[in-house]
């Protein structure tokens, strides 16, 4: 434990806590603090207190009410509010590696792991809270030895799913506009990093040196691809890999987080409108299980990712909710086949649905607040 962490880990111990929540997620205002924050306000909690940096508090923030204030995290005003909130959510570290036991501390962090994060890793660490979130008994021992809590593994949904239906098929269409709105079907990309850019200097897999982790990718010749067949797809970088060069217009865009809000959507908003989601080895993958609709596993370096960062269990094709592919022409094919309506994974989705999820129609925002005591009906 460093010295700083150190110091606040002792103040949150001993200072007085009040009826209050701090919350801190990355990326800052993300598809888990809104769907968390509203519910936050229906509790019997006198103030939330949000925190984010600098810049972004500095910003616009959502239309919360006045019981929710956003605080710039390296502020005393918010090191204040961390300090003395008998209840912290936090999707990563803030301030403190670990909490002590008059704080009600969640660890929100960002699915179920695939790959090796936390604890699990090589030398690696990461905060301990009171309360850690899995989404079934599968991902209980994985969360556990992941994440390290000092107190329980609460079998809940993930709040940010709650965030699906924030706007429906049509209503995401429309908000991308141009050749989305009229589009016979709607995919989203969402490949992992390989190389870090932000944070901890991570290298993963082999990089292909494209936006989509994928040889063979050219992005003029996969939007006349898309055009041919009236399909869009919206390709959304990891926010921890390299800053894409976007393309906001056409059949294939590119879009980073900023982009997607310019049109009024975050990321599980758009998920919500998806046909059809590609990615690798993301745990968005067991998120979309909820929806049940196609999945495309473009994992090209597969095999290097194993035996490098690694997987949290054996990940074999027993736990795939698609087709593996590992090239452009396999994307195209598995794309033409669930545009076409042909569904050779459903047994698999809804068999993986009934393993990854204890209850995946419930919201899990209000369902989290019940467990913890804070749902509006014990106020």
């Amino acid at each position: 434990m460093s010295l700083r962490s150190g110091l606040f880990a002792f103040l949150c111990a001993w200072l007085p806590k009040r009826n209050t929540a701090a919350v801190h997620t990355w990326p800052a205002f993300d598809d888990t603090a809104l769907a968390l924050v509203p519910e936050l306000e229906k509790s019997r909690l006198e103030k939330i207190y949000y925190l984010a940096a600098a810049d972004v508090a500095a910003g616009s923030a959502p239309a919360w009410g006045p019981q929710v204030e956003v605080l710039p995290k390296r502020s005393f005003r918010a090191a204040w509010a961390f300090l003395t909130s008998r209840y912290v959510f936090f999707t990563h570290q803030c301030f403190t590696m670990h909490f002590p036991r008059n704080v009600v501390s969640v660890n929100l962090w960002h699915g179920m792991p695939i790959k090796k994060v936390g604890w699990m890793q090589p030398g690696g660490r990461g905060p301990r809270a009171r309360y850690e979130l899995a989404t079934s008994d599968f991902w209980t021992p994985i969360i556990r030895a992941c994440m390290r809590p000092w107190g329980e593994v609460l079998v809940n949904g993930l709040p940010r799913c709650d965030r699906f239906s924030a706007s429906g098929c049509a209503g995401v269409k429309e908000r991308l506009g141009g050749e989305a709105a009229s589009c016979a079907r709607l995919a989203v990309w969402l490949p992992t990093f390989r190389q870090t850019v932000i944070g901890d200097d991570l290298r993963d897999g082999r990089d292909f040196n494209n936006v989509a982790q994928m040889p063979g990718f050219d992005a003029d010749r996969f939007d006349a691809w898309l055009a041919a067949r009236n399909m869009v797809c919206v390709l959304k970088p990891h926010p921890l890999g390299p800053k894409p060069e976007l393309r906001t217009s056409g059949n294939l865009r590119i879009l980073d987080d900023a982009a997607l809000a310019a049109q009024g959507l975050t990321l599980y908003s758009l998920l919500g409108g998806a046909d059809m989601l590609l990615t690798d080895l993301s745990s968005v993958y067991v998120d979309f299980l909820a929806l049940d609709r196609p999945v495309i596993h473009a994992f090209a370096d597969r095999r290097e990712y194993e035996g490098g960062r690694g997987f949290t269990f054996e990940w074999t094709e027993d736990y795939l909710a698609g087709p593996m592919v590992e090239d452009m022409a396999g994307v195209e094919r598995a794309m033409d086949e669930a545009g076409a309506g042909r569904d050779a994974h459903a047994a698999d989705r809804a068999r993986l649905r009934k393993l990854f999820h204890a209850d995946p129609s419930a919201p899990a925002a209000p369902a989290l607040l019940e467990k913890l005591g804070l749902a509006a009906s014990g106020a």
